[in-house]
């Protein structure tokens, strides 16, 4: 949007963070999320029990003009999202 983006990751404790952006792009700033978490696992002063997380998943949330809200997998900056015609692993 044109007032920035929201991601919001679920740790292993389902604690919950929030990174608003409001410049660049989903793309660089889920790298530099994914780089956070890995540099996490690289550091030995770090619980052993952060070591088994894995990366974030992530997902968009589309806000049609016409419909309901639904939420998708995000795949990139570059890819048009569409509306899942049914639910996955259903």
């Amino acid at each position: 949007s044109h007032d920035g983006f929201n991601i919001y990751v679920l740790d292993e404790s389902n604690q919950v963070e929030v990174y608003h952006q409001f410049s660049g792009s989903k793309d660089e700033m889920i790298a530099s999320v994914n780089s956070f978490y890995t540099s996490v696992k690289d550091d030995s002063r770090v619980s052993s029990k952060f070591i088994n997380f894995n990366l974030p998943q992530y997902y968009q949330i589309i806000h049609p003009e016409e419909g309901n809200t639904y939420i998708i997998p995000y795949r990139n900056d570059g890819c048009t999202p569409t509306r899942p015609t049914k639910a996955v692993n259903a």
